[in-house]
């Protein structure tokens, strides 16, 4: 590099950008840099690169990478629930974030959507159900985004009636209308 030095930022920001554009073969050279220069133990490009992989078709090496992590944040994990719905994996997700809660980590809203949007997606209402139980009995009742994506799960999945009971419980619907001037 001649005088100049890549920190692990500049890695991420590679990173994101190969898994935008599709760019397996430029994110493999990133993490061979990464590598050499003890780069992939940073956690940031450690996640990155998993996001990377799972965006860029290889869920070979992002589940690899998930194996070797001796430490998994939150971040890790919904990297790995957020590939495999990108994967249209459901059972593969719902392992994980079963391990999520088994492991003592607990899933924050950010998490708990993106496996609901994913169920909502694929149509499981098994899966969907079951982070429902989850989301009741964690008290998650402030985030509305949450239990927006609960009802687009039980919509999706033609249970409609469940879905409006779950809209009819909420306390805080707010519906901000924006006008154009």
């Amino acid at each position: 590099m001649h005088g100049s030095e890549v920190d692990f930022v500049t890695l991420v920001v590679g990173l994101s950008a190969c898994s935008h554009v599709g760019s397996l073969k430029l994110g493999k050279e990133i993490h061979g840099f990464a590598t050499r220069c003890c780069g992939d133990g940073i956690e940031s490009v450690r996640n990155a690169l998993i996001t990377m992989y799972y965006r860029c078709k290889d869920t070979e090496h992002a589940c690899l990478l998930f194996q070797m992590a001796k430490m998994r944040s939150l971040v890790t994990w919904k990297a790995m629930i957020a590939g495999f719905g990108l994967s249209d994996q459901a059972e593969e997700a719902s392992f994980i974030i079963r391990d999520v809660v088994q492991s003592g980590v607990q899933p924050n809203y950010v998490t708990v959507v993106t496996y609901l949007a994913f169920c909502a997606r694929v149509a499981n209402l098994q899966h969907g159900q079951e982070l429902h139980c989850y989301i009741t009995k964690h008290d998650f009742k402030g985030y509305l985004l949450l239990w927006n994506s609960l009802i687009d799960m039980y919509s999706k999945s033609g249970r409609i009636l469940v879905a409006r009971r779950v809209f009819d419980l909420l306390t805080n619907r707010v519906i901000r209308c924006h006008t154009l001037q």
